[in-house]
């Protein structure tokens, strides 16, 4: 037993970390073993496979460690028992899906998923509030229609504009994976938003803009669509409504 165990224990340095805690957890099992010890061990063990997935010296480090207070004639399990959880948590989080495809995903996948996480949560918040706003007729002055068709729009475009420059961002890099992540989770409500101030901005008469009222709800849902799809129109808007508020003020001094 003892020249099996020597054997091992000489071929263990050019062994894979995992593969070498296994064969460490393994020659300690011919030793009686007290029973919440063996679960403790059993978890570790059951998390080698995330270990070699994510590959982390630092996890490795913390692994170790663990069977270092578990196999010890003393074990240390005050020490182990929350080590072991902790790593647990964090093999977890970085093996699951979406922080990986965060992290190793292409950038038109981080966009996408993005907006996937978006409306993963947006459709059913939508479906629990539409019920309640078909209670009244308006809203802060406008009409719930028109607030809807704007908002619908806004996020429309931004979408639409998402979905066309997929092909440039698959060129875009940058050192923090989840910048283009949360550009795509974003983008929407940025889109919304820009739809909502470009429609106040023209119905307040700050941007002078004749429409047919038997065609308003036509014009304000390209309007919408346009202000999510192109940020440089917004832009434009903004700085035209600066302008005109200015040009106001001065006029009223």
């Amino acid at each position: 037993m003892l020249k099996v165990v020597s054997e091992v224990s000489e071929s263990m340095p050019s062994l894979r970390p995992s593969i070498a805690l296994a064969e460490r957890i393994r020659m300690h099992c011919v030793k009686p073993i007290d029973p919440k010890i063996q679960q403790d061990l059993a978890q570790l063990v059951n998390l080698l496979p995330l270990l070699e997935k994510v590959d982390d010296p630092v996890l490795y480090a913390q692994a170790q460690l663990i069977a270092d207070c578990l196999l010890t004639d003393d074990p240390k399990v005050k020490l182990a028992q929350p080590t072991l959880k902790r790593l647990s948590e964090r093999l977890r989080a970085r093996t699951s899906p979406i922080p990986l495809a965060i992290r190793n995903g292409s950038p038109a996948i981080r966009v996408v998923l993005g907006l996937a996480v978006l409306l993963y949560f947006v459709l059913p918040l939508s479906m629990a509030v539409l019920p309640f706003l078909a209670r009244y007729d308006t809203l802060f002055g406008v009409k719930i229609e028109t607030l809807g068709l704007v908002s619908f729009f806004g996020a429309l475009g931004s979408i639409i504009s998402i979905m066309v420059r997929l092909h440039d961002l698959a060129k875009v890099k940058t050192s923090d994976s989840s910048i283009l992540f949360f550009t795509g989770l974003f983008k929407p409500i940025v889109g919304t938003a820009f739809a909502l101030f470009l429609f106040s901005v023209i119905s307040s008469g700050l941007l002078p803009v004749a429409i047919q009222s038997d065609k308003a709800q036509f014009f304000f849902a390209a309007m919408s669509f346009l202000a999510g799809f192109s940020e440089r129109l917004v832009h434009d808007v903004v700085a035209k409504t600066e302008n005109s508020i200015v040009a106001s003020g001065k006029q009223d001094a």
